[in-house]
C-alpha cells in the first residue's frame, strides 16, 4: 500500500526535503506527503563555528520579523537556557512551551554556588560539608568531625591541620586547598568556575557521577558550560546569582508572553506552525541523541529512527523559512553536525 497525504502548511521545499530526510526511516507506513503550495525560500543549512555564533545568526535573522511567528526548536531543555540568557541580553522577548527545567536547581548548578560561597568564607563548615568529597583534597569524615569541635569562626583548613598525628602530606594539602580558595575569592565568577572545574578537580567528580547514575557527562558537561556562559558577564557573585534568579523568574513567567518568540523542545511543538523556523544545536551526540547513536552502533535501529521522525516533525512545523544550525564547538569540545543534515544534501 502507498499512502499519500497533502502538507497544507509547509513549501514544497520543505515538503520535498522532509520526505527525503523520512524515506531513511525503514519502519513506517510507505507514505508521502505532498502539497499544492510553491517553492519560496530553500532551506538554510547554516555552519557556525561556536553556539555565541548560532545566536549571533538567530539575532541577526529576527531583525525587523514579526517574532510571534516564529519559532527556536531544540532537542534537549537544556538547549534553551543559552537561549534565554541571549534573547533577554537584546531585549528580545520568548514564550517557552516546556517551563520545567532541572537546570536552576539542579546539584551540578549548586556544587559551584557553594564551592564559591565557601571561599568567600572558610568557616562555614556545613557548607564544605555538601561537597568536600566531590574536589581533590581527600579529607575525609573523621578529619571533618574534628573540625566541627573546634572554634567555628576559623578557617575549616586550619582546624583540620591540627588534628593529633596528620601527616606531612595533608598538612601540604590543606595549606594548597586554602591558597585555592582565596583565588576563588579573588577571581570573577567565569575564572571561579573554571578553577573550581579543573584545579579543583571538580571534572573527574562529574566522570565518576556519569558511571554511576543515569547522568551522562555529556549533559553535565552541557550545564556545566551554560554556567559558564550565563556567569561570563557577571562582575561577583552576587551579580550571577542575581542573573541566575532573573532567568529563572523569566522561565517560569513567560507563558504569559503571547507575542514574543516561541522556544520549545521537538517533543513539545507537535500540531504547530510558523512562518520561520530555526533548528539549533544539531550535532552528534544532541540531535541525534547520544543513546540512539549507541543503539545503532549495536545494531538496533528503533532509536535512531525515532530521533529522524523528530527531526521531520520539527522540519514540518515550518511554512516558509527554516533554518539548520550546527556548529563545530562548545567551548573546547569539537562536535561533528547531526547526519540528519548530510541526509538532506
Amino acid at each position: 500500500l502507498f499512502f499519500m497525504e497533502n502538507n497544507y502548511r509547509s513549501s514544497k521545499n520543505i515538503v520535498s526535503s522532509s520526505n527525503k530526510l523520512i524515506a531513511n526511516n525503514k519502519i513506517r507506513y510507505n507514505k508521502k506527503i505532498i502539497t499544492d503550495n510553491g517553492f519560496l525560500e530553500p532551506i538554510n543549512i547554516i555552519k557556525v563555528k561556536s553556539i555565541l555564533d548560532q545566536y549571533k545568526y538567530i539575532i541577526e535573522d529576527l531583525k525587523d520579523k514579526d517574532i510571534s511567528k516564529c519559532c527556536i526548536l531544540y532537542r534537549n531543555n537544556i538547549s534553551s537556557i543559552g537561549l534565554i540568557h541571549t534573547l533577554e541580553k537584546y531585549k528580545i522577548p520568548f514564550y517557552m512551551r516546556d517551563t520545567k527545567i532541572r537546570f536552576f536547581n539542579h546539584w551540578l548548578v549548586e556544587d559551584i554556588i557553594n564551592f564559591m560561597l565557601f571561599a568567600n568564607d572558610t568557616s562555614n563548615i556545613q557548607l564544605y560539608e555538601r561537597f568536600y568529597y566531590k574536589m581533590k583534597g581527600y579529607i575525609s569524615k573523621l578529619h571533618l568531625n574534628y573540625a566541627k569541635t573546634l572554634d567555628s569562626s576559623i578557617c575549616v583548613f586550619d582546624r583540620i591541620i591540627t588534628y593529633p598525628g596528620i601527616s606531612q602530606f595533608y598538612k601540604r594539602t590543606l595549606r594548597e586547598l586554602k591558597m585555592d580558595f582565596k583565588k576563588i575569592a579573588k577571581s570573577i565568577p567565569r575564572d571561579a568556575i573554571k578553577y573550581i572545574e579543573h584545579n579543583l578537580e571538580y571534572d573527574d567528580y562529574l566522570k565518576e557521577q556519569s558511571m554511576k547514575s543515569a547522568n551522562s557527562y555529556e549533559s553535565l558537561s552541557s550545564m556545566l558550560f551554560y554556567l559558564k556562559l550565563i556567569s561570563n558577564e557577571s562582575k561577583d557573585l552576587n551579580h550571577m546569582l542575581g542573573r541566575l534568579k532573573h532567568l529563572q523568574y523569566l522561565y517560569k513567567n513567560s507563558k504569559d508572553n503571547s507575542t514574543g518568540i516561541t522556544l520549545s523542545t521537538v517533543h513539545s511543538i507537535k500540531g504547530l506552525e510558523f512562518e520561520r523556523v530555526y533548528i539549533v544545536d544539531l550535532v552528534e551526540g544532541d540531535f541525534p541523541s547520544q543513546s540512539s547513536i549507541e543503539s545503532l552502533d549495536k545494531g538496533n535501529k528503533d532509536l535512531m529512527e525515532e530521533e529522524r521522525r523528530l527531526f521531520y516533525v520539527g522540519m514540518t512545523r515550518a511554512k516558509k523559512h527554516l533554518s539548520l544550525i550546527t556548529l563545530k564547538s562548545i567551548g573546547s569540545k569539537l562536535l561533528e553536525p547531526s547526519r540528519f543534515l548530510g541526509e538532506l544534501q
